[in-house]
């Protein structure tokens, strides 16, 4: 294997790697430590809301806090959920699972072999509650990705933290086992969609709200700048070229800018060092992110990309972007509707059975294909990870996708789709 001579610490070149040290927000992850600290040393049940738009650190600053909350007490447990387009009743259930883990140690939930179905979320609860009062423990809990439907409709969870000595049945509060809770959200509203009663619990308890904002430029520059102190050798990367890449990602106004950044980061260290180089050159930035004058390269279609690109991957990323033009995100299933659609669309429109046939993808094949287009830096891919195992993949785009940039890319694609028809047509003749 040969010797890196730019990269040191690839796994900080990942945007969803913990860093060991970083500035934004520290600020704001010692006042939220500072607070929970607090709350724990007079022994009484916290709530804090962080809310604010998605790729501004609320979520590296849950995983900080478990991990500093792990390392200082020995007598708290904490967990981390993601709630994402889960109700409070799946909550439960994965707070019940890993208490069964981590508590109970027992191995036929780390094996992950015991399929429960037909409890109600009191069944999860109370022997959660029971589970951490007999062992001693108290309950810090991270709920990640809250969404509105979450407390809209589901008054269960959040009253229950709040009331374990309801659940347990218990009049002797100081045998009780406490919880503090970090709720994370992407929805500033949030407390607004409480239930009367569960916002009177919630009130009843001291609780602190923080909302975090899109980064500022010189936050985004800082964020390249520590990665690449952690990430790369010394002397790898000028400080202008840190800047330069803060630049770049702050002008696609996306609230993905600071993911995207580390990307740019990490794709041209490692062009530089498939070259063979020990430093990175500002041509192996403007390669990877293709900026000119006009912006962006995602402002219009970057067709030295497509040239690269079939006709499967051009519809995909059509696709794709079509959806996103109305929404932030789409999964993967969505997108292969719509590229089923539109595969019908051009069949119909070409009354071409040899398109269809030839259009026609398995959804293993599809989600190759999608692996590519991110490659490409056409796409973000992210894992949501839901009940019983299973999991979606959500897409993104690093910008937004504008009118002329459909209308572009929709030209680029109806050439595609006629060339291979008239290819087709000429190969039979």
């Amino acid at each position: 294997m040969h010797q890196r001579k730019i990269i040191k610490n690839e796994q900080y070149l990942d945007f969803s790697t913990l860093p060991e040290f970083f500035t934004v927000r520290k600020r704001d992850y010692e006042y939220i430590l500072e607070n929970f600290k607090q709350r724990i040393s007079s022994n009484n049940n916290y709530f804090f809301y962080i809310l604010g738009p998605t790729g501004t650190g609320k979520t590296m600053i849950g995983e900080k806090i478990i991990s500093d909350i792990k390392s200082q007490y020995k007598n708290i447990h904490p967990f981390y959920l993601n709630c994402y387009n889960k109700s409070s009743y799946q909550v439960a259930k994965d707070l019940y699972d890993l208490i069964m883990k981590k508590v109970v140690r027992d191995q036929k939930f780390i094996d992950e072999n015991v399929p429960l179905s037909g409890m109600s979320i009191d069944d999860y609860l109370k022997p959660s509650f029971a589970i951490l009062k007999k062992y001693g423990y108290n309950l810090f809990l991270v709920l990640d990705d809250v969404k509105n439907t979450f407390v809209e409709y589901d008054k269960y969870l959040y009253y229950a933290l709040s009331r374990m000595d309801e659940y347990l049945n218990e009049k002797n509060l100081a045998n009780l086992p406490r919880s503090w809770v970090l709720t994370i959200s992407q929805n500033k509203n949030l407390i607004e969609y409480f239930q009367d009663n569960v916002k009177a619990t919630a009130q009843a308890i001291p609780s602190h709200v923080l909302s975090f904002k899109n980064y500022e430029l010189s936050e985004l520059i800082t964020i390249v700048k520590e990665r690449a102190a952690m990430s790369l050798y010394e002397n790898a990367i000028t400080l202008e070229q840190c800047e330069r890449i803060g630049k770049i990602c702050f002008s696609t106004n996306s609230n993905l800018n600071a993911r995207f950044a580390i990307q740019i980061l990490a794709d041209a260290a490692n062009m530089a060092e498939r070259l063979g180089r020990d430093k990175i050159l500002n041509a192996d930035i403007d390669v990877v992110t293709q900026h000119n004058e006009n912006g962006f390269v995602y402002d219009k279609v970057d067709m030295n990309n497509l040239n690269e690109l079939d006709l499967h991957h051009i519809m995909i990323l059509y696709a794709t972007y079509r959806l996103l033009n109305a929404k932030v995100e789409v999964n993967t299933s969505e997108v292969q509707k719509e590229y089923d659609s539109l595969m019908e669309e051009y069949s119909m429109e070409y009354n071409s059975a040899s398109l269809r046939d030839h259009l026609n993808i398995s959804y293993p094949t599809f989600l190759k294909y999608i692996k590519i287009l991110e490659s490409y830096n056409l796409i973000f891919l992210q894992i949501r990870h839901g009940g019983k195992g299973g999991s979606t993949t959500e897409i993104s785009s690093p910008t937004e996708i504008k009118e002329d940039y459909l209308k572009e890319l929709k030209k680029v694609l109806d050439k595609r789709v006629s060339d291979y028809v008239d290819g087709s047509i000429k190969n039979k003749t």
